[in-house]
Protein backbone atom coordinates (compact mmCIF):
# COMPACT_ATOMS: atom_id res chain seq x y z
CA UNK A 1 0.00 0.00 0.00
CA UNK A 2 1.54 3.38 -1.03
CA UNK A 3 2.20 5.57 1.71
CA UNK A 4 2.75 2.41 4.56
CA UNK A 5 5.56 1.89 6.56
CA UNK A 6 8.14 -0.27 5.65
CA UNK A 7 7.81 -2.23 8.92
CA UNK A 8 3.89 -2.45 8.52
CA UNK A 9 4.39 -4.02 5.14
CA UNK A 10 4.14 -8.30 5.21
CA UNK A 11 7.38 -8.97 3.63
CA UNK A 12 6.90 -11.81 0.69
CA UNK A 13 7.17 -15.08 1.25
CA UNK A 14 8.93 -17.62 -0.46
CA UNK A 15 7.12 -21.22 -0.84
CA UNK A 16 9.15 -24.73 -0.04
CA UNK A 17 9.08 -27.27 -2.89
CA UNK A 18 7.97 -25.29 -5.77
CA UNK A 19 7.27 -27.40 -8.96
CA UNK A 20 9.73 -26.95 -12.31
CA UNK A 21 7.85 -27.90 -14.71
CA UNK A 22 9.23 -28.33 -18.07
CA UNK A 23 9.14 -25.30 -21.29
CA UNK A 24 6.59 -23.92 -22.42
CA UNK A 25 4.69 -25.69 -19.09
CA UNK A 26 3.03 -22.89 -16.92
CA UNK A 27 5.00 -23.80 -13.95
CA UNK A 28 8.41 -21.51 -13.29
CA UNK A 29 11.60 -22.56 -15.31
CA UNK A 30 14.80 -22.53 -13.60
CA UNK A 31 17.56 -19.74 -13.91
CA UNK A 32 19.88 -20.16 -16.31
CA UNK A 33 22.79 -18.10 -17.38
CA UNK A 34 25.49 -18.32 -20.24
CA UNK A 35 28.68 -20.06 -19.31
CA UNK A 36 31.36 -17.93 -18.34
CA UNK A 37 35.32 -18.18 -18.24
CA UNK A 38 36.30 -18.59 -15.07
CA UNK A 39 39.83 -19.10 -13.68
CA UNK A 40 40.80 -21.23 -11.05
CA UNK A 41 42.71 -20.46 -8.23
CA UNK A 42 43.86 -23.00 -5.61
CA UNK A 43 41.71 -22.56 -2.66
CA UNK A 44 42.73 -22.19 1.23
CA UNK A 45 42.14 -25.09 3.72
CA UNK A 46 38.71 -24.90 4.92
CA UNK A 47 37.58 -25.58 8.78
CA UNK A 48 36.78 -28.89 9.27
CA UNK A 49 33.34 -27.90 11.24
CA UNK A 50 30.39 -28.68 9.47
CA UNK A 51 28.49 -26.24 8.21
CA UNK A 52 25.45 -25.04 9.62
CA UNK A 53 22.09 -24.24 7.85
CA UNK A 54 21.40 -20.17 7.31
CA UNK A 55 18.21 -19.29 9.00
CA UNK A 56 15.53 -17.42 6.77
CA UNK A 57 13.32 -14.68 7.80
CA UNK A 58 10.13 -16.70 7.40
CA UNK A 59 10.97 -20.32 5.63
CA UNK A 60 7.15 -21.37 5.06
CA UNK A 61 4.21 -20.07 3.75
CA UNK A 62 2.12 -17.82 6.92
CA UNK A 63 -0.80 -18.11 4.70
CA UNK A 64 -4.07 -19.12 6.98
CA UNK A 65 -4.84 -22.02 4.98
CA UNK A 66 -1.14 -23.49 4.55
CA UNK A 67 -0.45 -26.76 5.60
CA UNK A 68 1.01 -27.01 9.09
CA UNK A 69 5.06 -27.31 8.97
CA UNK A 70 8.00 -27.70 11.80
CA UNK A 71 10.23 -25.49 12.03
CA UNK A 72 12.87 -25.85 14.89
CA UNK A 73 13.53 -22.56 17.08
CA UNK A 74 17.58 -23.43 16.97
CA UNK A 75 17.40 -22.78 12.76
CA UNK A 76 15.46 -19.04 12.82
CA UNK A 77 16.76 -15.48 12.67
CA UNK A 78 15.91 -14.11 15.98
CA UNK A 79 16.31 -10.29 14.72
CA UNK A 80 14.46 -11.05 11.24
CA UNK A 81 11.86 -12.75 12.75
CA UNK A 82 10.91 -10.86 15.93
CA UNK A 83 10.60 -7.31 13.18
CA UNK A 84 8.17 -9.53 11.31
CA UNK A 85 6.56 -11.03 13.91
CA UNK A 86 6.17 -7.16 15.77
CA UNK A 87 4.66 -5.93 12.05
CA UNK A 88 2.62 -8.63 12.02
CA UNK A 89 1.44 -8.50 16.20
CA UNK A 90 0.43 -4.61 15.23
CA UNK A 91 -1.61 -5.25 12.35
CA UNK A 92 -3.61 -8.16 13.97
CA UNK A 93 -2.23 -10.59 11.55
CA UNK A 94 -3.41 -14.44 12.18
CA UNK A 95 -0.01 -15.37 10.53
CA UNK A 96 1.16 -13.90 13.62
CA UNK A 97 -0.35 -16.01 15.99
CA UNK A 98 0.40 -18.76 14.24
CA UNK A 99 3.86 -18.02 13.84
CA UNK A 100 4.75 -17.55 17.48
CA UNK A 101 2.60 -20.70 18.34
CA UNK A 102 5.40 -22.49 16.38
CA UNK A 103 8.58 -20.43 16.42
CA UNK A 104 8.41 -19.52 20.31
CA UNK A 105 7.65 -19.63 24.05
CA UNK A 106 4.73 -18.23 25.67
CA UNK A 107 6.64 -15.88 27.71
CA UNK A 108 8.47 -14.33 24.49
CA UNK A 109 5.61 -13.74 22.80
CA UNK A 110 4.13 -12.02 25.45
CA UNK A 111 7.76 -9.75 25.83
CA UNK A 112 7.34 -9.06 21.82
CA UNK A 113 3.56 -8.45 22.16
CA UNK A 114 3.88 -5.87 24.38
CA UNK A 115 6.91 -4.21 22.17
CA UNK A 116 4.88 -4.64 19.97
CA UNK A 117 1.71 -2.34 21.74
CA UNK A 118 3.86 0.35 22.88
CA UNK A 119 5.39 0.58 19.52
CA UNK A 120 2.52 0.82 17.96
CA UNK A 121 1.19 4.10 20.95
CA UNK A 122 4.36 5.77 20.19
CA UNK A 123 3.48 5.69 16.43
CA UNK A 124 0.21 6.82 17.07
CA UNK A 125 -0.42 10.60 16.49
CA UNK A 126 -1.07 12.92 19.56
CA UNK A 127 -4.82 13.17 20.47
CA UNK A 128 -5.38 16.75 21.96
CA UNK A 129 -8.01 16.64 24.74
CA UNK A 130 -11.09 18.88 23.96
CA UNK A 131 -10.51 22.68 25.47
CA UNK A 132 -13.73 25.02 25.69
CA UNK A 133 -13.09 28.83 25.39
CA UNK A 134 -13.16 29.25 29.62
CA UNK A 135 -10.47 26.97 29.64
CA UNK A 136 -8.38 28.55 27.02
CA UNK A 137 -8.89 31.84 28.79
CA UNK A 138 -7.72 30.73 31.76
CA UNK A 139 -4.71 29.12 30.52
CA UNK A 140 -3.44 31.54 28.95
CA UNK A 141 -4.18 34.41 31.57
CA UNK A 142 -2.13 31.97 34.09
CA UNK A 143 0.96 31.58 32.08
CA UNK A 144 1.18 34.80 29.97
CA UNK A 145 4.56 36.18 30.33
CA UNK A 146 2.93 40.07 30.16
CA UNK A 147 0.78 39.26 33.45
CA UNK A 148 3.41 37.98 35.16
CA UNK A 149 5.37 40.83 34.22
CA UNK A 150 2.63 43.43 35.50
CA UNK A 151 2.15 40.86 38.64
CA UNK A 152 5.81 42.36 39.27
CA UNK A 153 4.98 45.34 38.80
CA UNK A 154 2.38 45.45 41.37
CA UNK A 155 4.53 43.81 43.73
CA UNK A 156 7.21 46.71 43.00
CA UNK A 157 4.47 49.12 44.10
CA UNK A 158 3.45 47.35 46.79
CA UNK A 159 7.39 47.40 48.51
CA UNK A 160 7.04 51.27 47.64
CA UNK A 161 4.26 51.58 49.66
CA UNK A 162 5.80 49.88 52.61
CA UNK A 163 8.71 52.00 51.89
CA UNK A 164 6.35 55.27 52.20
CA UNK A 165 4.83 53.84 55.85
CA UNK A 166 8.15 53.32 57.47
CA UNK A 167 8.77 57.33 57.60
CA UNK A 168 7.05 56.75 61.31
CA UNK A 169 9.17 54.32 62.98
CA UNK A 170 12.78 55.68 64.55
CA UNK A 171 15.89 55.91 63.22
CA UNK A 172 18.87 53.82 64.86
CA UNK A 173 22.23 54.84 63.97
CA UNK A 174 25.63 53.33 65.42
CA UNK A 175 28.52 54.89 64.30
CA UNK A 176 32.54 54.87 64.71
CA UNK A 177 35.17 57.36 64.67
CA UNK A 178 38.86 58.19 64.96
CA UNK A 179 40.36 61.59 64.48
CA UNK A 180 44.33 62.27 64.55
CA UNK A 181 44.60 66.40 65.17
CA UNK A 182 46.83 68.63 66.75
CA UNK A 183 48.26 71.28 68.03
CA UNK A 184 47.32 70.34 71.71
CA UNK A 185 46.31 73.50 73.73
CA UNK A 186 48.89 73.94 76.73
CA UNK A 187 47.14 75.95 79.82
CA UNK A 188 49.62 78.02 82.04
CA UNK A 189 48.36 79.02 85.29
CA UNK A 190 50.69 81.70 86.89
CA UNK A 191 51.09 80.86 91.04
CA UNK A 192 51.55 84.40 91.73
CA UNK A 193 54.78 82.96 93.61
CA UNK A 194 58.12 84.57 92.91
CA UNK A 195 61.12 82.74 94.60
CA UNK A 196 64.08 85.27 95.62
CA UNK A 197 65.95 86.04 92.54
CA UNK A 198 64.11 83.44 90.33
CA UNK A 199 60.89 83.74 87.74
CA UNK A 200 57.30 83.74 88.66
CA UNK A 201 56.19 79.77 89.34
CA UNK A 202 53.81 78.93 86.43
CA UNK A 203 51.60 75.92 86.29
CA UNK A 204 51.71 74.48 82.37
CA UNK A 205 49.17 71.16 81.48
CA UNK A 206 48.49 69.67 77.88
CA UNK A 207 44.66 69.83 77.18
CA UNK A 208 43.03 67.00 75.14
CA UNK A 209 45.23 64.52 73.57
CA UNK A 210 46.56 64.00 69.52
CA UNK A 211 43.89 61.22 69.26
CA UNK A 212 40.26 60.92 69.23
CA UNK A 213 38.17 57.94 69.19
CA UNK A 214 34.39 56.98 69.74
CA UNK A 215 32.01 53.94 69.18
CA UNK A 216 28.29 55.36 69.78
CA UNK A 217 24.65 55.11 68.77
CA UNK A 218 21.97 57.90 67.97
CA UNK A 219 18.09 57.37 67.80
CA UNK A 220 16.03 59.42 66.00
CA UNK A 221 11.84 60.49 65.39
CA UNK A 222 10.72 62.81 64.17
CA UNK A 223 7.87 63.79 66.06
CA UNK A 224 5.32 66.49 63.48
CA UNK A 225 5.89 67.03 60.53
CA UNK A 226 2.10 68.54 59.51
CA UNK A 227 0.62 65.18 57.66
CA UNK A 228 3.16 64.94 55.03
CA UNK A 229 4.38 61.65 56.25
CA UNK A 230 0.58 60.36 55.98
CA UNK A 231 -0.13 62.02 52.26
CA UNK A 232 3.03 60.69 51.20
CA UNK A 233 2.21 56.94 52.65
CA UNK A 234 -2.08 56.49 51.37
CA UNK A 235 -0.33 58.33 47.73
CA UNK A 236 2.17 55.18 47.61
CA UNK A 237 -1.17 52.88 49.03
CA UNK A 238 -3.21 54.27 46.17
CA UNK A 239 -0.43 53.94 43.24
CA UNK A 240 0.14 49.93 44.59
CA UNK A 241 -3.86 49.34 44.09
CA UNK A 242 -3.72 50.93 40.66
CA UNK A 243 -1.06 49.25 39.43
CA UNK A 244 -2.85 45.59 40.64
CA UNK A 245 -5.99 47.04 38.91
CA UNK A 246 -3.34 47.52 35.39
CA UNK A 247 -2.64 43.50 35.63
CA UNK A 248 -6.43 43.32 35.53
CA UNK A 249 -6.39 45.59 31.99
CA UNK A 250 -3.69 43.38 30.70
CA UNK A 251 -5.72 39.77 31.29
CA UNK A 252 -9.00 41.33 29.88
CA UNK A 253 -6.72 41.95 26.83
CA UNK A 254 -5.23 38.80 26.68
CA UNK A 255 -8.73 36.93 27.11
CA UNK A 256 -10.31 39.14 24.23
CA UNK A 257 -7.26 37.64 22.22
CA UNK A 258 -7.89 34.35 23.15
CA UNK A 259 -11.91 34.60 22.73
CA UNK A 260 -11.31 35.98 19.34
CA UNK A 261 -8.37 33.44 18.01
CA UNK A 262 -10.61 30.79 19.46
CA UNK A 263 -14.54 31.77 17.96
CA UNK A 264 -12.08 32.60 14.28
CA UNK A 265 -10.58 28.96 14.30
CA UNK A 266 -14.17 27.72 15.11
CA UNK A 267 -16.29 29.98 12.43
CA UNK A 268 -13.21 28.63 10.36
CA UNK A 269 -13.84 25.10 10.59
CA UNK A 270 -17.17 24.93 9.84
CA UNK A 271 -16.87 26.96 6.75
CA UNK A 272 -13.92 24.57 5.71
CA UNK A 273 -16.44 21.67 6.50
CA UNK A 274 -19.12 23.03 4.40
CA UNK A 275 -16.86 23.85 1.30
CA UNK A 276 -15.52 20.60 1.20
CA UNK A 277 -19.01 19.38 1.27
CA UNK A 278 -20.31 21.72 -1.74
CA UNK A 279 -16.63 20.90 -3.43
CA UNK A 280 -17.36 17.58 -4.08
CA UNK A 281 -20.94 17.94 -4.82
CA UNK A 282 -19.49 20.78 -7.18
CA UNK A 283 -16.81 18.20 -8.65
CA UNK A 284 -19.44 15.93 -8.85
CA UNK A 285 -21.80 17.83 -10.94
CA UNK A 286 -19.02 19.21 -13.28
CA UNK A 287 -18.22 15.50 -14.06
CA UNK A 288 -22.33 14.57 -15.03
CA UNK A 289 -22.16 17.85 -16.97
CA UNK A 290 -18.94 16.62 -19.02
CA UNK A 291 -20.34 13.25 -19.44
CA UNK A 292 -23.68 14.41 -20.59
CA UNK A 293 -21.80 17.22 -23.09
CA UNK A 294 -19.93 13.72 -24.73
CA UNK A 295 -23.48 11.69 -24.96
CA UNK A 296 -24.41 14.84 -26.82
CA UNK A 297 -27.43 16.07 -24.22
CA UNK A 298 -25.61 18.66 -22.51
CA UNK A 299 -24.23 21.93 -23.41
CA UNK A 300 -20.77 23.99 -23.07
CA UNK A 301 -22.30 26.22 -20.86
CA UNK A 302 -23.52 24.06 -18.15
CA UNK A 303 -19.88 22.52 -18.50
CA UNK A 304 -18.85 26.10 -18.18
CA UNK A 305 -21.13 27.20 -15.45
CA UNK A 306 -20.30 24.38 -13.17
CA UNK A 307 -16.08 24.66 -14.14
CA UNK A 308 -16.90 28.41 -12.63
CA UNK A 309 -18.57 27.16 -9.51
CA UNK A 310 -16.04 24.58 -8.85
CA UNK A 311 -13.04 27.35 -9.27
CA UNK A 312 -14.99 29.30 -7.01
CA UNK A 313 -15.56 26.80 -4.58
CA UNK A 314 -11.67 26.09 -5.12
CA UNK A 315 -10.49 29.63 -4.16
CA UNK A 316 -12.65 29.81 -1.05
CA UNK A 317 -11.44 26.55 0.27
CA UNK A 318 -8.10 28.03 -0.20
CA UNK A 319 -8.96 31.30 1.73
CA UNK A 320 -10.81 29.44 4.58
CA UNK A 321 -7.22 27.04 5.21
CA UNK A 322 -5.33 30.33 5.50
CA UNK A 323 -7.58 32.13 7.81
CA UNK A 324 -7.61 28.91 9.56
CA UNK A 325 -4.15 28.41 9.91
CA UNK A 326 -3.52 31.60 11.36
CA UNK A 327 -6.51 31.42 13.90
CA UNK A 328 -4.86 28.38 15.02
CA UNK A 329 -1.14 30.09 15.02
CA UNK A 330 -2.44 32.52 17.23
CA UNK A 331 -4.01 30.83 19.58
CA UNK A 332 -0.95 28.44 20.24
CA UNK A 333 0.99 31.52 20.72
CA UNK A 334 -1.67 32.65 23.13
CA UNK A 335 -1.55 29.01 25.11
CA UNK A 336 1.79 28.58 24.80
CA UNK A 337 1.93 25.50 22.62
CA UNK A 338 4.27 24.24 20.33
CA UNK A 339 3.61 24.85 16.74
CA UNK A 340 2.26 21.25 15.70
CA UNK A 341 0.58 20.20 19.33
CA UNK A 342 -3.57 19.89 17.81
CA UNK A 343 -6.26 21.86 18.87
CA UNK A 344 -9.32 20.32 19.67
CA UNK A 345 -12.46 23.16 20.58
CA UNK A 346 -15.10 21.13 22.68
CA UNK A 347 -17.88 24.77 22.23
CA UNK A 348 -19.46 25.10 18.99
CA UNK A 349 -20.35 28.11 17.66
CA UNK A 350 -24.14 27.78 18.36
CA UNK A 351 -23.54 26.85 21.99
CA UNK A 352 -21.55 30.18 22.78
CA UNK A 353 -23.98 32.44 20.85
CA UNK A 354 -26.40 31.18 23.17
CA UNK A 355 -24.76 32.04 26.39
CA UNK A 356 -27.06 34.55 28.35
CA UNK A 357 -26.15 38.45 28.41
CA UNK A 358 -24.50 39.32 31.88
CA UNK A 359 -25.19 42.87 33.76
CA UNK A 360 -22.58 45.49 33.07
CA UNK A 361 -20.72 46.17 36.28
CA UNK A 362 -20.25 49.62 37.48
CA UNK A 363 -16.84 50.76 36.48
CA UNK A 364 -14.25 48.82 34.88
CA UNK A 365 -10.87 47.99 35.95
CA UNK A 366 -9.46 50.66 33.46
CA UNK A 367 -11.73 53.31 34.41
CA UNK A 368 -11.13 52.41 38.18
CA UNK A 369 -7.12 52.56 37.29
CA UNK A 370 -6.68 56.17 36.13
CA UNK A 371 -9.57 57.25 38.95
CA UNK A 372 -6.75 55.69 41.80
CA UNK A 373 -3.82 57.12 39.88
CA UNK A 374 -5.57 60.91 39.80
CA UNK A 375 -5.88 60.47 43.42
CA UNK A 376 -2.29 59.48 44.01
CA UNK A 377 -1.27 62.44 42.30
CA UNK A 378 -3.17 64.84 44.15
CA UNK A 379 -2.66 63.21 47.44
CA UNK A 380 1.43 64.03 46.35
CA UNK A 381 0.54 67.22 45.37
CA UNK A 382 -0.91 67.72 49.10
CA UNK A 383 2.26 66.22 50.63
CA UNK A 384 4.70 68.85 48.63
CA UNK A 385 2.30 71.77 50.13
CA UNK A 386 2.82 70.67 53.82
CA UNK A 387 6.66 70.13 53.12
CA UNK A 388 6.48 73.71 53.52
CA UNK A 389 6.01 73.97 57.04
CA UNK A 390 8.44 73.51 59.49
CA UNK A 391 9.55 69.59 61.24
CA UNK A 392 10.34 68.63 64.57
CA UNK A 393 12.63 65.98 65.74
CA UNK A 394 13.60 64.23 69.02
CA UNK A 395 17.10 62.71 69.47
CA UNK A 396 19.09 60.59 72.16
CA UNK A 397 22.40 59.43 71.73
CA UNK A 398 25.50 57.67 73.41
CA UNK A 399 28.80 56.67 72.98
CA UNK A 400 31.69 55.50 74.34
CA UNK A 401 35.05 58.04 73.70
CA UNK A 402 38.21 58.86 74.52
CA UNK A 403 39.08 61.14 75.60
CA UNK A 404 36.17 61.23 77.87
CA UNK A 405 36.78 65.34 78.30
CA UNK A 406 38.19 67.94 77.10
CA UNK A 407 40.97 68.44 80.12
CA UNK A 408 40.68 64.29 80.92
CA UNK A 409 42.78 61.92 79.30
CA UNK A 410 40.74 59.12 79.97
CA UNK A 411 37.96 56.79 78.31
CA UNK A 412 34.50 56.88 79.38
CA UNK A 413 30.78 56.76 78.49
CA UNK A 414 28.82 59.91 77.02
CA UNK A 415 25.24 60.90 75.95
CA UNK A 416 23.25 63.47 74.71
CA UNK A 417 19.47 63.83 74.17
CA UNK A 418 17.30 67.07 72.50
CA UNK A 419 14.79 68.31 70.27
CA UNK A 420 15.55 70.37 66.75
CA UNK A 421 12.88 72.05 64.71
CA UNK A 422 13.61 72.81 61.40
CA UNK A 423 12.34 75.04 58.57
CA UNK A 424 13.60 75.04 54.96
CA UNK A 425 12.33 78.91 54.27
CA UNK A 426 13.45 79.13 50.77
CA UNK A 427 14.07 76.53 48.50
CA UNK A 428 14.55 78.47 44.88
CA UNK A 429 10.63 77.75 44.06
CA UNK A 430 10.88 73.65 44.01
CA UNK A 431 8.03 73.53 45.80
CA UNK A 432 5.38 75.56 43.86
CA UNK A 433 6.98 73.75 40.40
CA UNK A 434 6.41 70.50 41.71
CA UNK A 435 2.61 71.54 43.04
CA UNK A 436 2.21 72.56 39.37
CA UNK A 437 3.30 69.45 37.54
CA UNK A 438 0.81 67.58 39.90
CA UNK A 439 -1.86 69.33 38.80
CA UNK A 440 -0.98 69.20 35.56
CA UNK A 441 -0.83 65.54 36.04
CA UNK A 442 -4.23 65.48 37.59
CA UNK A 443 -5.88 67.24 34.86
CA UNK A 444 -4.10 65.25 32.64
CA UNK A 445 -5.13 61.86 33.98
CA UNK A 446 -8.91 63.39 34.57
CA UNK A 447 -9.19 63.82 30.71
CA UNK A 448 -7.77 60.46 30.06
CA UNK A 449 -10.50 58.94 32.41
CA UNK A 450 -13.17 60.92 30.50
CA UNK A 451 -11.99 60.11 26.99
CA UNK A 452 -11.53 56.00 27.54
CA UNK A 453 -15.28 55.92 29.61
CA UNK A 454 -16.38 57.37 26.53
CA UNK A 455 -14.52 54.64 24.36
CA UNK A 456 -15.39 52.17 26.52
CA UNK A 457 -19.42 53.02 26.37
CA UNK A 458 -19.07 53.41 22.79
CA UNK A 459 -17.47 50.06 22.49
CA UNK A 460 -20.18 48.52 24.63
CA UNK A 461 -23.18 50.09 23.15
CA UNK A 462 -21.48 48.78 19.68
CA UNK A 463 -21.16 45.25 20.97
CA UNK A 464 -25.07 45.06 22.46
CA UNK A 465 -25.78 46.16 19.14
CA UNK A 466 -24.40 43.69 17.24
CA UNK A 467 -25.10 41.30 19.59
CA UNK A 468 -29.07 41.84 18.57
CA UNK A 469 -28.84 42.27 15.18
CA UNK A 470 -27.05 38.59 14.92
CA UNK A 471 -29.64 37.09 17.54
CA UNK A 472 -32.24 38.18 14.79
CA UNK A 473 -30.11 36.70 12.01
CA UNK A 474 -30.52 33.32 13.32
CA UNK A 475 -33.92 32.45 13.20
CA UNK A 476 -34.08 33.45 9.87
CA UNK A 477 -31.34 31.74 8.91
CA UNK A 478 -31.93 28.77 10.33
CA UNK A 479 -35.31 29.07 8.31
CA UNK A 480 -33.58 29.59 5.38
CA UNK A 481 -31.59 26.25 6.08
CA UNK A 482 -34.73 24.10 6.43
CA UNK A 483 -36.46 25.50 3.24
CA UNK A 484 -32.78 24.84 1.46
CA UNK A 485 -33.41 21.49 2.67
CA UNK A 486 -36.80 20.45 1.89
CA UNK A 487 -36.00 22.19 -1.71
CA UNK A 488 -33.31 19.93 -2.12
CA UNK A 489 -34.74 17.46 -1.21
CA UNK A 490 -37.76 17.82 -3.63
CA UNK A 491 -35.33 18.79 -6.50
CA UNK A 492 -33.35 15.51 -6.26
CA UNK A 493 -36.90 13.93 -6.02
CA UNK A 494 -37.88 15.65 -9.13
CA UNK A 495 -34.88 14.66 -11.08
CA UNK A 496 -35.00 11.27 -10.17
CA UNK A 497 -38.99 12.07 -11.57
CA UNK A 498 -37.39 13.37 -15.01
CA UNK A 499 -39.37 16.67 -14.49
CA UNK A 500 -36.37 18.47 -13.06
CA UNK A 501 -32.64 18.93 -14.61
CA UNK A 502 -29.13 18.76 -12.67
CA UNK A 503 -29.56 22.85 -12.88
CA UNK A 504 -32.40 22.88 -10.36
CA UNK A 505 -30.00 20.45 -7.98
CA UNK A 506 -27.46 22.41 -8.21
CA UNK A 507 -29.21 25.79 -7.47
CA UNK A 508 -30.08 23.76 -4.75
CA UNK A 509 -27.20 22.94 -3.06
CA UNK A 510 -26.17 26.22 -3.27
CA UNK A 511 -29.20 27.69 -1.50
CA UNK A 512 -28.08 25.16 1.27
CA UNK A 513 -25.05 26.02 1.19
CA UNK A 514 -25.10 29.42 1.64
CA UNK A 515 -28.22 29.10 4.50
CA UNK A 516 -25.57 27.06 6.37
CA UNK A 517 -23.13 29.58 6.11
CA UNK A 518 -25.75 32.53 7.11
CA UNK A 519 -26.29 30.57 10.22
CA UNK A 520 -22.85 30.17 11.18
CA UNK A 521 -21.95 33.78 10.43
CA UNK A 522 -24.69 34.71 12.76
CA UNK A 523 -23.80 32.77 15.75
CA UNK A 524 -20.43 33.43 15.15
CA UNK A 525 -21.16 37.32 14.93
CA UNK A 526 -23.03 37.09 18.30
CA UNK A 527 -20.24 35.24 20.07
CA UNK A 528 -17.95 38.11 18.81
CA UNK A 529 -20.03 40.87 19.95
CA UNK A 530 -20.12 38.99 23.27
CA UNK A 531 -16.38 38.47 23.60
CA UNK A 532 -16.22 42.44 22.29
CA UNK A 533 -18.32 43.60 25.25
CA UNK A 534 -16.89 41.67 27.90
CA UNK A 535 -13.37 43.50 26.82
CA UNK A 536 -14.96 46.57 26.79
CA UNK A 537 -16.64 45.88 30.42
CA UNK A 538 -12.89 44.40 31.38
CA UNK A 539 -14.26 41.10 32.62
CA UNK A 540 -12.26 38.47 32.09
CA UNK A 541 -13.96 35.92 32.98
CA UNK A 542 -18.18 35.33 31.92
CA UNK A 543 -19.78 36.25 35.49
Amino acid sequence: MPGEPTCMRELPVKKPNTPVGPPGSSAPQPRTSQPRHITKRPLAPRPSYARRPMARALPYDTSPDSKTQEFPVSQFNPQGLTRQLLCLLVRGSHSARRLAKRALPHSQVAVLASAALLSAALAAPAQAEPLSIDEAVARSVADHPALEAATHRAEAAQATAEQAATAWLPRLTVDAKYRFSGPIPTLEIDTGITPPGGAPLTLSRELGSYHFAALGATAAWRVYDFGTRDLRTQAAETVAEAAGLEREVQAADIAYAVRASYLALAFSREVESVTALSLKTAQDDLDERETRLRIGVGTEIEVAAARSRLAELQARQVDVAQDQRIAESKLRTLLNLDPDDPIELSDSLQDLAARARTTAPETTPALERLSLLEDATQLNAQAIERAFWPTLDAFVAGDFRYPQTFVANEAGFTYAAGVSLSWLVFDGGLADHQVDEAAAKTAELASSRTALSDDLKRQSDDALTQWEAASERIQPAQTQLETAEAYLKAAKGAQGAGVSTALDVARAEERLEAAGLARSRAYFEQAMAQATWLHAQGLTEVP
